[in-house]
């Protein structure tokens, strides 16, 4: 892309960038993806019954009440599958945070 924008402007587009913000933007984009990788081996470890709740909740953004009903179970047990899911989910992203900041230290 820069060489496009310098070949049709003439100017340089990285003359107003210093380097390390090209070198910030590149880290923060490794990062992102570093945590969208982890978060779905995450989300793959959870049993396959609080994947399917927390699944319907969040991706098909159904309430407590449709996905009981979809998966033929009480509302109690959606919500407290929902909420295990969670759980289990934010625990194994604060262990894998904590440890990535110690090898990073």
């Amino acid at each position: 892309r820069a060489l496009n924008v310098l070949a049709r402007t003439g100017a340089d587009p990285l003359a107003n960038h210093a380097v390390d913000d090209t070198s910030e933007a590149t880290a923060s984009r490794v990062d992102a993806n570093v945590d969208a990788r982890k978060l779905a081996e995450h989300l793959a470890r959870l049993p396959a019954k609080q994947r399917d709740v927390l699944f319907l909740h969040v991706w098909e953004q159904l309430d407590h009440a449709e996905i009981a009903a979809a998966l033929n179970i009480s509302l109690g047990t959606v919500r407290s599958r929902l909420s295990r899911a969670r759980a289990a989910v934010r625990e194994a992203h604060a262990t894998t945070t904590t440890s990535l900041s110690a090898r990073s230290a």
